[in-house]
């Protein structure tokens, strides 16, 4: 990390520890958050061979340019006071960047800056060099907040209505927001299928569905060892269930949909969790309300019913190797 040449301009010279700590602890952020999500291997490669600190905007300006191979003349937004291109680290100093976006002060927000453009760099490693996959600039840029955690105590609160609209609007719009939407997603969907679909001509519909829906989506929720189990032959419409047998019980993996009220039915005894989502649970006459993460028991020939007002996601046990059929068995 410390052989990484640091460039400062003459007026900087006295403060090259400053910013050589600023360097080791983003790549100590970014190695970390690479290796909490299994994409270690793209960080031992260095990202860069040197950083350039400018304390001049218009010279950071124009050496993004020459970087990037763009027309000199262009005018840079700016709030644009960081890149990592041709393994070029280019930034402005702290002081110009709380001048010129002050809503993004927040402990630690230089080493963040500079984790957020490594973050970039990872991400285009983890999809094999293919820019064109990183999605929507809402993702590409959530993710790297996301990795830099940035905004990590942001007060801020988005309605599904405004979330949607800023995932269909193709402008670059608030980072802040985009952080937000980000934190809200990896709560409802695996982090590593959200960076391999984000390419898809149809990511920010998916995404939007899911949002409007309130929750994940099987694809997504099950991963391929479950989803690869026979298929339960489950009567009631709007739930589907991979069965995993056993010599005197079966483990049911069920998607439920907002399908309302199951009516009172009875069978076995019978243990389940909630995955994710919430259903109302009628057991022996008592309702109860069921959320992630809470476990219900059923004796056996105790009559029950459920109602599922938001897709739910549960693991049911029964002890009964003959409660469900797969479903090619009719």
């Amino acid at each position: 990390m410390n052989n990484i040449p640091i460039i400062l301009p003459q007026a900087l010279q006295n403060r090259s520890d400053e910013f050589c700590g600023y360097l080791e602890k983003a790549l100590e952020r970014v190695h970390k958050f690479a290796s909490e999500h299994g994409w270690e291997k793209h960080t031992v490669k260095s990202f860069m061979d040197k950083v350039m600190i400018f304390d001049s905007k218009p010279e950071f300006d124009k050496m993004l340019l020459k970087l990037t191979d763009s027309d000199p003349t262009l005018q840079l937004p700016e709030t644009y006071c960081g890149a990592l291109e041709e393994r070029v680290l280019a930034v402005v100093t702290p002081e110009i960047y709380s001048t010129v976006y002050p809503q993004g002060i927040e402990e630690d927000f230089y080493t963040k800056i500079l984790a957020h453009e490594i973050a970039h760099r990872l991400h285009i490693r983890i999809l094999e060099g293919d820019e064109d996959a990183m999605g929507p600039v809402w993702f590409f840029e959530g993710l790297a907040l996301y990795a830099a955690d940035q905004f990590c105590h942001s007060n801020i609160s988005l309605g599904k209505e405004e979330i949607i609209d800023i995932l269909n609007t193709e402008e670059r719009g608030s980072y802040e927001k985009y952080a937000y939407i980000f934190r809200y997603l990896v709560k409802l969907l695996p982090l590593k299928e959200l960076v391999s679909k984000a390419g898809s001509s149809d990511f920010t519909e998916f995404i939007i569905n899911t949002v409007k829906n309130g929750g994940i989506m099987a694809e997504f929720y099950f991963p391929a060892l479950i989803k690869g189990l026979p298929e339960a032959d489950i009567t009631f419409k709007g739930i589907t269930g991979w069965l995993s047998q056993g010599p005197d019980h079966q483990i049911v993996f069920m998607d439920i949909a907002p399908i309302g009220e199951v009516p009172d039915h009875s069978h076995g005894e019978q243990w389940g969790v909630v995955l994710e989502g919430e259903m109302d649970l009628k057991i022996g006459g008592v309702t109860k309300t069921y959320r992630k993460g809470d476990s219900y028991y059923i004796g056996d020939g105790v009559v029950h019913g459920a109602a599922f007002k938001k897709r739910t996601f549960v693991m049911d046990m029964f002890r009964q190797k003959d409660r469900y059929k797969v479903r090619s068995e009719k």
